[in-house]
């Protein structure tokens, strides 16, 4: 009963405020499914949940041989929008690397471990970029991009840094005024 230009829309909208039976649902949807455009919209719909248990379980689904590793492969970085579950998408590739490396399309000019560092774009403090980069410094190097991308990460985290210094006495300040 939707019309297929919002169903996208409609199911991460839902999926934004939803629990674990509508992930449930939706991975036995995707199970089912063999329109590619629905497929897609149910793969966006998994990689839209708040809830962190759930948000969790999303990335997994990239290793599911089940599942062509091609659709999947955004699931990596569920979660990367919310404050409350940004550091799971590293979490996840540090404790699974080696296998998303063997699911991954690594052939011919794309290299999909390239796009990896971006699991840290959210980072925005010392112990966190200390962490993105012992993880990632000496195996990028390996990936097709890999080095432009894990600088572009890198440097986007030490401005997040310089900023938040920057501006965090002005920010403390203001507070202190409120009533």
């Amino acid at each position: 009963g939707v019309d297929p230009a919002m169903l996208r829309v409609v199911l991460s909208t839902a999926a934004f405020s939803g629990g674990q039976e509508l992930f449930d649902r939706l991975l036995d949807e995707l199970k089912k499914a063999q329109d590619r455009r629905a497929r897609s919209a149910i793969i966006a719909a998994l990689g839209s949940f708040r809830d962190p248990k759930i948000v969790q379980q999303a990335p997994g689904l990239l290793l599911d041989p089940q599942f062509d590793v091609r659709e999947m492969a955004g699931l990596i970085f569920s979660g990367l929008g919310d404050p409350q579950t940004q550091s799971l998408p590293f979490e996840f590739l540090k404790a699974h690397y080696d296998e998303v490396l063997k699911r991954v399309p690594r052939e011919g000019d794309f290299d999909a471990a390239a796009s990896l560092p971006f699991v840290g774009s959210p980072f925005c403090d010392e112990p966190s970029r200390r962490a993105f980069v012992e993880f990632f410094q000496d195996r990028v190097g390996n990936f097709l991009g890999g080095p432009r991308n894990y600088a572009q990460v890198l440097e986007g985290i030490r401005l997040c840094e310089a900023q938040r210094a920057a501006q965090s006495e002005d920010v403390a300040q203001f507070f202190e005024r409120q009533p």
